[in-house]
Formats: structure tokens, C-alpha cells, sequence
């Protein structure tokens, strides 16, 4: 855990050409390193650096159809000895993390088997990011209203795309940055580190298998406060990419929003990963 952290904070503490040998504009496919404010929430510009890393599967890859297949781009191994080997580890080790939650839900819900997903994942598409969120600038305002007026925000409201996003980040550097919506309010609460945790979003597959019995979590980070900045690494625990997801029948009869009358009608379309994946990181960047 704290070596992939250490790792990505090297790497946003390099000199600004090193980490642009790898721009995330070099590759067609959403991977390598962005530069502050290159990233964008719902049309406003994001105030971190990131670097994204995903799977090299190639499984649902059709010739000529834009997608999100391609291969990772990393840095100088002479200049980041083991951060390659690092990142690739830790990913792993998340991919074991992500099919014991799995496997969990399967048995809460009551599938009768708790292998009941393993189908769809069987050459998971997954994403990681190293994220680097600078120290907040400006007058000394309170942190989230500086940045709801106009201050910026490490990054804006949004929910993630696929199943589960498990963030580890610096707990030093974290307080009073990550915020979650509560459901059904436009209340924003924190949500503090705990010492050895991690915290686990629901995402946007998994509140369609489940027609919204979980739901999908909406967050946004305000920027730290601290003067070293925050360096934060989420998994994002995601199916293969021609997985089609569609609501299970037994859990669209089960949903609280399905009255008796309409009890068989699910709340949520079906849709392929793959193609939900690409029309949001598509629109992230400003390139």
C-alpha cells in the first residue's frame, strides 16, 4: 500500500518534462499523464495532475471503432526504477480485492452463488489512477467554500463507471477533502481516513445489475489544505469491456422503487461496459 503511494508521489515531484514524455495526448486510448487542469468534470476544469493506467485486454477490440484499448505508457525505468513493477503489483493485488467484494455481493443479494459474476469478469477491464491534488490557493476562505466560489475543485461532482472504486490515499494529507452526496439531498458530508482503510465507492454497473438496490455513489474532492498536497491511487474495479450489464430479474422484483404493478420493469437499460466506459473518458479531457 504505501509503496504504490510513494511511488506516484516521485513521480508528480519530477521535472514537468519527464512526466510529459508520457502525456496522456500521445495515446488514443486515455493513457499516460495529465498535466494540471487536463482533466474536466461536467465542463469545468479539474485541479489535479493524474495518471491513468488500464488493462491491455484486447477482448471486445473491434478494427476502426474507437475505444479504450491500448497499451500503458510508463515512465523512464532508469529515472523511476520499480515503478512499473510497483503499480502493476498493486493492481493486481486490487483485482483479488475487487472478486472477493464480488463474490460477497453475490451472497448479500441472494443470488444462490456466490460466483454468480464471475462470468462478466472473466478478462476484466479494470483502471488505475495516480492522482496528485496541489495544496489549496488563495485567501484563507473555508476550503469548500473557496472552491464551490470559484477557488476550483480537485474534482468536480461526477459518479464512477463501473463497479467498484477502492481509494487509497495519504491519510496525512487527506482530511477534509473527499466529499460524498448523501442520497436523495443536496447535503455533502467528508469522509475522513481511517488509519489502514480504504475507502470503496459503489459505481454505476453495479447500481444497474442491482436496479438500484446500491446505488451509485456521487463525490467530488475539494483541494487539500495541506502544504505538501494530497497524492491519491483509486482502483477502479471494472468487468471485461463487452460485458452487457442489465438489471437481474430477481433484484428488479426485489428494488423499492418497483411498485406491484410494475414490478417486472427495471429502472435501468441494459448497456455494454465497454461503450459506457468510452462515452465518459471521452469527454475528459482538454487536450
Amino acid at each position: 500500500r504505501q509503496s504504490v503511494l510513494e511511488q506516484g508521489r516521485t513521480f508528480f515531484e519530477a521535472e514537468t518534462a519527464d512526466k510529459e514524455s508520457i502525456s496522456a495526448e500521445n495515446s488514443h486510448s486515455f493513457r499516460g499523464y495529465q498535466r494540471l487542469k487536463v482533466n474536466q468534470t461536467n465542463g469545468q476544469q479539474d485541479l489535479h495532475e493524474g495518471l491513468d493506467i488500464f488493462s491491455e485486454s484486447t477482448r471486445g477490440q473491434v478494427e476502426g471503432v474507437p475505444s479504450n484499448h491500448g497499451r500503458n505508457q510508463w515512465p523512464d525505468e532508469t529515472q523511476f526504477p520499480n515503478f512499473q513493477s510497483t503499480v502493476e503489483d498493486y493492481a493486481s493485488r486490487m483485482q483479488h480485492v475487487g472478486d472477493r467484494l464480488m463474490r460477497a455481493c453475490a451472497l448479500g443479494l441472494e443470488l444462490g452463488d456466490a460466483n454468480y459474476f464471475a462470468p462478466y469478469f472473466e478478462d476484466p477491464f479494470w483502471n488505475m489512477r495516480l492522482v496528485y491534488y496541489p495544496q489549496r490557493q488563495g485567501p484563507t476562505l473555508p476550503q469548500d467554500k473557496e472552491a464551490l466560489d470559484g477557488g476550483g475543485l480537485g474534482v468536480g461532482e461526477h459518479t464512477d463507471y463501473g463497479i467498484f472504486t477502492m481509494i487509497l490515499a495519504e491519510e496525512e494529507h487527506s482530511h477534509n477533502t473527499l466529499q460524498v452526496r448523501l442520497p436523495h439531498s443536496s447535503e455533502w458530508v467528508y469522509v475522513q481516513p481511517l488509519p489502514g482503510a480504504m475507502i470503496c465507492n459503489v459505481a454505476d454497473m453495479l447500481a444497474t445489475w442491482t436496479n438500484g438496490i446500491y446505488k451509485s455513489t456521487p463525490h467530488r474532492v475539494l483541494p487539500p489544505l495541506h502544504t505538501k498536497g494530497r497524492v491519491s491511487v483509486p482502483f477502479f474495479y471494472d468487468p471485461s469491456y463487452d460485458a452487457v450489464v442489465r438489471p437481474i430479474p430477481e433484484l428488479v422484483q426485489r428494488s423499492p422503487q418497483q411498485s406491484a404493478s410494475s414490478s417486472s420493469s427495471s429502472n435501468f437499460a441494459p448497456i455494454c461496459y465497454g461503450d459506457h466506459l468510452y462515452a465518459k473518458t471521452s469527454r475528459n479531457f482538454v487536450f
